[in-house]
Parts: structure tokens; C-alpha cells; sequence
């Protein structure tokens, strides 16, 4: 993989962690938001939960793993280099293209 496909996969594997969480913290509470991004509602706030640890550690894993992989990959020139940075390239969203 070269740095910009790691980029990449950290960015959407972040996002993804990060909604997916946030979905489940909802329905654990059961605060539930409408199920447009995962759908959920069918399982108890019990079952969200064993559905909810393994596969947010799976997902941590690997943005953790892309993390690690990415300075070798990427020779760093200074410190703050080290780390990926969150970014989605226009050829993957295009904003001329949503809004209109």
C-alpha cells in the first residue's frame, strides 16, 4: 500500500469507528437515532452491545495497525509527519457534484 491508500483506508476505518460508536452508545442508552446508517433497532440494547465490542475492536485494531504501518511507508521529514492525516481526495468526493 502506498501512504495515499493508507491515508485513505485510516480515514474512512476512523469515520466508520467513529459513527459506528456513537450509534451504539445510542442504543445502548436507548437514546436511538433512526436507522440510516446501521441498522440496529431490530437487536435489544443488550445484544447492540455483544454486537457492538468486537466489532468496534475490530475496527480499532486496524486503524491502530494502519497507524503503526504508515511511517514506514512514508518516510517522515519531521515529527508531526508521523501520523496519517484525515483526508478524502476530490476524486473521491466531488462537492460540485453533491450540491448541484
Amino acid at each position: 500500500m502506498d501512504e495515499k491508500a493508507i491515508r485513505t483506508a485510516w480515514s474512512f476505518l476512523g469515520l466508520l469507528g467513529s459513527a459506528f460508536s456513537f450509534d451504539a452508545v445510542l442504543r445502548t442508552t436507548r437514546s436511538g437515532a433512526a436507522d440510516t446508517v446501521f441498522p440496529l433497532s431490530t437487536y435489544g440494547p443488550e445484544a447492540v452491545t455483544m454486537i457492538a465490542i468486537p466489532f468496534g475492536a475490530g475496527l480499532l485494531l486496524l486503524v491502530l495497525w494502519l497507524t503503526r504501518r504508515y511511517p514506514s511507508i512514508a518516510p517522515p521529514a519531521t515529527w508531526s509527519s508521523k501520523m496519517p492525516v484525515f483526508y478524502f481526495g476530490t476524486e473521491y468526493v466531488d462537492p460540485p457534484s453533491v450540491i448541484a
